[in-house]
């Protein structure tokens, strides 16, 4: 990989398959991941992998808190693009 987002902060925002690709890709590229899912941990398969890749995983809905020290912001494609 290149390295391309050494030092950013990104957080996605929905754990479904293209946030958990993006939040992978983004770590892969040197990124610090968090990845903000509504959906409870138990309903969420992808949990532990992301976690294992060293994504922090926030499940059971959004807080503005999961945005602190945020560089980039990422929405999954199934979040409403007039989400609060």
């Amino acid at each position: 990989m290149t390295g391309r987002f050494d030092g950013e902060r990104a957080v996605v925002i929905g754990a479904g398959v293209a946030g958990s690709s993006a939040a992978r890709v983004l770590a892969a590229e040197g990124a610090s991941v968090r990845v903000s899912e509504a959906r409870p941990r138990s309903e969420l398969s992808s949990a532990d992998a992301l976690a294992a890749d060293g994504i922090e995983v926030l499940t059971g809905g959004h807080e503005r808190a999961h945005l602190d020290d945020a560089t980039l912001v990422v929405t999954g494609p199934g979040v409403p693009e007039r989400a609060p």
